[in-house]
């Protein structure tokens, strides 16, 4: 597999880039940055729910539902609306 100048630029810019292929992985990585919570098991017990939660979302395997949504809105008072683009950008 070959990749173009470009591609490398974007992955090399990307704190996470394998996080763009998954709408949750991205959420949960912008959650972290702007709660300066350390990792995913601080992240779990601020949301009030179980770390395979949080690592099922990050892997894809677990969507990221209307519940978890409001979870988050209501956990760091941030607007659906914004919470909605963050899973569209990815």
């Amino acid at each position: 597999m070959t990749f173009d100048e470009s591609s490398v630029h974007m992955m090399a810019g990307s704190a996470d880039w394998h996080a763009a292929a998954r709408p949750g992985a991205a959420l949960l990585d912008s959650l972290l940055r702007s709660s300066g919570l350390k990792n995913d098991a601080r992240l779990a017990r601020a949301l009030r729910v179980s770390p395979p939660v949080i690592s099922k979302i990050r892997s894809g395997k677990l969507g990221v539902s209307d519940s978890f949504i409001l979870r988050v809105h209501e956990t760091f008072d941030l607007p659906v609306r914004e919470i909605r683009a963050i899973l569209a950008r990815a």
